[in-house]
């Protein structure tokens, strides 16, 4: 799970000469900053799973987010191509 949704870090990337987006992070151990790819930025294991009474490992919250994160991606890219999106494009975009 991303702390920071990757759709949020991508306005930062940065692309040139890379075969994926990367952003700058802090490196804790070196003190200094390192340039590291989107899907390795700001992970944490698990974050949002727990363990229902049965013992199995539920990550429903994490489903969502991703869900949400997906969503707001799309409008996002709309609303980045200047244009602005329709209510019917809104609604389905939003899964009304």
């Amino acid at each position: 799970m991303h702390t920071v949704p990757e759709c949020h870090l991508e306005a930062f990337a940065i692309t040139e000469n890379r075969r994926t987006p990367g952003i700058w992070q802090w490196s804790r151990s070196g003190g200094q900053p390192v340039l590291i790819g989107i899907p390795d930025a700001t992970v944490v294991k698990d974050i949002y799973a727990f363990t229902e009474d049965s013992g199995a490992r539920n990550q429903a919250i994490e489903d969502g987010l991703a869900e949400i994160e997906g969503q707001y991606r799309s409008a996002r890219a709309v609303l980045l191509e200047g244009a602005m999106p329709t209510l019917d494009q809104f609604l389905a975009l939003m899964h009304f």
